[in-house]
Formats: C-alpha cells, sequence, structure tokens
C-alpha cells in the first residue's frame, strides 16, 4: 500500500506535520480527555470516513488492529474522546509511512519434504473493555515461519475468568489454522500440515463453565492434531492485538517478530511467496 494512502488520511484533518507518536495510543488517554459529547454532524461523517479507510490498513497492519477495532466500536455514536484517540493512532501511522511487512518464509522446504508446520499464537486481555468488560482475542498465525494473517477481536461473550477467555483466544487460533490446514491440503501443495498452538496462559482443569461450542479443542489436543504450548507475554507477538501497547514494550523489543527483519512494528506491502513442488 503507497504511503500516499496514509497522507489523504492525515490531509482531511490537516496533520501532514503533526508529531508523531511512539504507539498506536495508550490508556492514559481515558484519563486526558473526560469528554462524552457527541461529535457535530460533519465531524461524525469524517469519524466514519477515516475509521473506514483505517479498516482498510488494519488488514495489513497488525500493530494498529486493535486501535482500529476499538475506534470501529465507536462508529454509531462518536465522541470527543474517540476523535482524539483516532489522531493519535494517525500520528502513529504518519511515523511508520515507510515500514512493511515481507511475506517470506523463514523455513525453506526440500524438494521431498510432504509437511509443513503452522503456528498460532494467541493471547486475550481478560475484561479489558472497560464498558462491556468483554475481553479481547488476539491471533498471529505463521506458515513457514512467515505471517499470514493476524486478528484483533472482542469476545462475543463475557469471560468469567482469565482461563476462559485465553480458552476463547485458542479457538480462534485453531480455527484458522484448520482453515489453512485445509486450503494447503487441498492445493495439494502438501500431505500434512502440523498445527501448534502457542498461549501466554497454560491450560487449567476448572474449564466446566465455558461454552460447549469450545469442547472440541480439547479433542483436538486429545487426538495430538493441536499441541498447545505456553510462551512468555513477551514472546508473544499476539500480546499487541489484544491492548494498547506502551511505549518501551513490544514495540522497541526485538521480541516483535510479524515477520519482519526491522524489531519495530512496521507492517505496509506484502511479497507472496508459494512453494511448489
Amino acid at each position: 500500500m503507497p504511503t500516499s494512502y496514509i497522507d489523504k488520511m492525515l490531509e482531511q484533518l490537516d496533520m501532514l506535520t503533526c508529531r508523531h507518536a511512539a504507539t498506536p495510543g495508550t490508556d492514559s488517554l481515558r484519563k486526558l480527555i473526560d469528554s462524552e459529547e457527541l461529535l457535530s454532524p460533519e465531524g461524525q461523517r469524517l469519524y466514519h470516513r477515516i475509521v473506514g479507510q483505517l479498516l482498510w490498513l488494519s488488514s495489513i497492519r497488525p500493530d494498529v488492529q486493535f486501535a482500529v477495532k476499538a475506534l470501529s466500536r465507536g462508529l454509531t455514536s462518536p465522541t470527543e474522546d474517540l476523535r482524539t484517540k483516532m489522531k493519535t493512532l494517525l500520528r502513529y501511522s504518519a511515523g511508520t509511512k515507510p515500514m512493511v511487512l515481507t511475506l517470506r518464509p523463514k523455513i525453506i522446504p526440500h524438494s521431498k519434504q510432504t509437511t509443513f508446520d503452522t503456528d498460532a499464537y494467541v493471547d486475550s486481555d481478560s475484561a479489558g473493555c472497560a464498558t462491556s468488560r468483554r475481553s479481547a482475542s488476539g491471533m498471529a498465525l505463521y506458515f513457514l515461519g512467515a505471517l499470514i494473517t493476524s486478528q484483533s477481536r472482542t469476545q462475543a461473550t463475557v469471560a468469567l475468568s482469565n482461563g476462559e477467555a485465553e480458552l476463547y483466544a485458542i479457538g480462534l487460533g485453531v480455527s484458522e489454522s484448520l482453515f489453512i490446514r485445509s486450503l494447503v491440503l487441498e492445493s495439494k501443495l502438501s500431505n500434512s500440515i502440523n498445527i501448534r498452538i502457542h498461549t501466554r496462559f497454560g491450560t487449567s482443569k476448572k474449564t466446566k463453565h465455558v461454552q460447549l461450542r469450545l469442547l472440541f479443542i480439547q479433542e483436538l489436543v486429545a487426538s495430538g492434531v493441536v499441541p498447545i504450548k505456553k510462551v512468555s507475554g513477551t514472546s508473544n507477538p499476539s500480546d499487541v492485538m489484544t491492548k494498547l501497547q506502551h511505549k518501551g514494550g513490544l514495540f522497541t523489543d526485538t521480541a516483535w517478530h510479524l515477520g519482519s527483519p526491522i524489531p519495530v512494528a512496521v507492517l505496509v506491502d506484502f511479497v507472496l511467496y508459494v512453494y511448489k513442488r
């Protein structure tokens, strides 16, 4: 995506020469802006237009997905508070225009290899929404060591515990992994796909209160189709899809490895690699 796409959004708010922000947003903005006053009709139209453009950008920018998701939830009644957060996100986007995401495998299969690995990193922010107390799920899916898809999603059900919120996030990662597995198998690029799920929390036996629709995960784990491994929060790339990050966290840590050789969340263009046997 050309850098002019971001410039056009900045131009609509006269922000072409704005100061750049270090992160897409911070939770401290709520303390600084205490205004729930609705925007004017013209301001609402501008808010809708820019958030719509940010939605297109977020499809190839995992670093802004959580912030764009939060702005999208306020489309029905945008306020001064949301407009301030939108400007913060645009200031961050202005400073990361030249950054790119390279979709290139880090694992090059040999000609006789018939089994590929798929790694899904998942995380959740339990009761992160201040109004609904719903949790957020984050997912980053890697194939051959390259990030191919990511999501930041508000969970449809209020989780009663951290374990339940994490289980919903695991369900998101499993469903996306199974889709990629079916896609590769149907394309006959491989005869077998191994799926690994990486999560910040360990599993627990106290999960009887979760919905029955997620019990298929236990069957997949028991059969060995989907092993689940625990990783630290600083090594989990899906962490940035569940909350607003602070300066000095994953945004400046080399653990942020969403497919880019640059150690900062910098994602714009794709280079597609297809392995042919």
